[in-house]
Parts: structure tokens; sequence; C-alpha cells
């Protein structure tokens, strides 16, 4: 398998339920513990990756090589993927379609993707 995945960069995995996901989330992590990351982009998704890689490592890495501060950096999700991006952001947006955790966790919540959510927040939040 290695052979074979060698240029893989994350392995999704589609199950029929929310709480299959869940079960298979748990499942892989008893299995691998702290050699891959796991994570959740619907429910219905499974997304695993390799330790420190994240869409939060990204943000860093590129607010870093531009020069901006963190304070600076607005972030835009909705799902648990997505949850380090948002934490690591000075701003932190979640679409109206996000689940209940997002919301929760970001500073503001704008519309969901089907009402042009994210150019709404992009335009509040930045434009403005």
């Amino acid at each position: 398998m290695r052979a074979r995945t060698n240029q893989v960069c994350k392995l999704l995995g589609i199950t029929d339920s929310a709480e299959e996901t869940a079960e298979r989330i748990a499942a892989v992590k008893a299995e691998f513990g702290a050699r891959i990351e796991v994570t959740k982009s619907h429910p219905q998704f499974l997304e695993i990756v390799s330790p420190g890689v994240s869409k939060a490592a990204a943000v860093k890495i590129l607010a870093e090589k531009f020069g901006v501060d963190k304070s600076e950096v607005m972030a835009i999700g909705d799902s648990d993927n997505d949850l380090p991006m948002l934490k690591a952001a000075g701003k932190s947006i979640a679409m109206g379609n996000g689940t209940a955790e997002v919301k929760n966790s970001c500073d503001f919540v704008t519309a969901d993707c089907a009402d042009d959510g994210f150019a709404a927040a992009v335009d509040e939040y930045v434009l403005k």
C-alpha cells in the first residue's frame, strides 16, 4: 500500500451515515493513534492526513510568509475539518449551513452556501 500511496496527500472515506462515520473515526484513531490525523468534512466523509497537515497549518505558513499578523487573517468554514483553521485565524466566520460546533466556535455566522454566504462574509468583513 505504501508504494501505491506515496504521493497521496489525503484519504477520503465515505460512509452510509453520520453514525458510521463516527464509528470509523474512532476505529482509525484507536488503530493509528497520533501517527495520523482524522476528521470529518461532512456527516458521511472522514478524512485522513499526515500529522501536522491541516488548513490551520497552511494559514499559519502563509501568514508568516507574507508577514500578515494573525489578527488580519480571516477564515470561513462549515465543518469539523475547518475548526483548527478557524481557531488559527484572527477572525472566524461560520457558514450558515455549518455544524453547530463550528457556529459556536466562530466570531460571526454568515448566510449559507446557497445564499452566497461566503461572498457576503467577504463583503462585510473584508471589503467594508
